[in-house]
């Protein structure tokens, strides 16, 4: 990998998690204390070559914003759609402005 590519994470977790069938979206059950979502997050986070994350969320998403991984500089939401490829499609086109033709884009499901 050149030293002019960077990399950039798209989650998608507009998601109801109906087949999971909770009370509330899978993503935000809490897992040893914290929502799943923000232990996808942190650990994104967690790795220094990530220049940024676009999170793709459901309307009306009220959650999110609660999580500490959501206040951090490197993290961004953008509507997510009715199904999850369009979620990522909606997501990498958060990222147009930003990355370029050589960058590397991670997809990680929340």
């Amino acid at each position: 990998m050149s030293r002019g590519v960077r990399r950039w994470a798209v989650v998608p977790a507009a998601g109801r998690g109906e087949r999971f069938g909770g009370a509330q979206p899978k993503q935000y059950v809490p897992l040893l204390g914290r929502p799943v979502l923000s232990w996808s997050l942190a650990a994104l986070l967690g790795e220094p070559s990530i220049c940024g994350i676009v999170v793709a969320l459901a309307p009306g998403d009220r959650r999110f914003g609660r999580l500490p991984e959501a206040r951090d500089r490197r993290v961004r939401s953008c509507p997510g759609g009715a199904r999850r490829e369009l979620s990522v499609a909606n997501a990498l086109a958060a990222l147009e402005d930003e990355a370029r033709d050589e960058d590397w884009v991670l997809v990680h499901d929340a």
